[in-house]
């Protein structure tokens, strides 16, 4: 997605226009490649937002696609809809360094390599420091969030029981409702 300041269309805007696109025009002899969407909101309003998409392209539309994500819960949609099969690409860490085999394997990735790269870009030291403390507070609350979903903590449902059930059509309909203004900025 690229933006159209001028127009009041950001990064954010365009990218969900081309998605409402896609999920409005896609036909189940459609091939829908989509990479790394929901980025440019809150973690949560992506996450939900990839996850109702991938659910949509799946059982709605029942079209082949291609979704890549940095979103590790939405590996989750596999456990709730027979036709989603995880891939990914594999990657290995040694000492502290990252190399990427270019290598398709049958499940999700295990972890994420955000701050591996960022030490390739030659970010400074106390940035990479910071950003590890940082990623690793933040994943120790994301397991416990993830123990209570899948009951381990209180007998709740699991994270994709949960997001299996929600309204899809209703996630649709809002996007749906954008300003036409906006709609004519992104061709489709």
């Amino acid at each position: 997605a690229s933006d159209l300041q001028l127009r009041g269309v950001s990064t954010f805007m365009a990218e969900m226009l081309e998605a409402s696109c896609i999920v409005q025009t896609a036909t189940p002899t459609s091939l829908v490649l989509v990479d790394e969407l929901g980025r440019g909101t809150s973690t949560y309003d992506g996450f939900g937002l990839a996850w109702a998409i991938a659910d949509h392209l799946a059982t709605k539309v029942n079209c082949f696609s291609l979704f890549a994500t940095h979103f590790h819960e939405v590996a989750a949609l596999a456990d709730v809809r027979q036709c989603v099969v995880n891939k990914h690409v594999r990657a290995l860490t040694h000492k502290e360094k990252l190399t990427f085999l270019y290598e398709v394997r049958e499940g999700f990735a295990d972890q994420s390599y955000g701050v591996h790269v960022a030490e390739m870009a030659r970010f400074p030291e106390h940035l990479v420091t910071n950003a590890k403390r940082k990623a690793e507070h933040l994943e120790a609350g994301s397991k416990a969030a993830n123990k209570r979903f899948r009951g381990e903590a209180g007998g709740m449902e699991s994270l994709a029981e949960v997001l299996g059930a929600a309204d899809v059509d209703d996630l649709l309909a809002r996007f749906r409702q954008v300003e036409p203004a906006l709609r004519a900025a992104v061709a489709c």
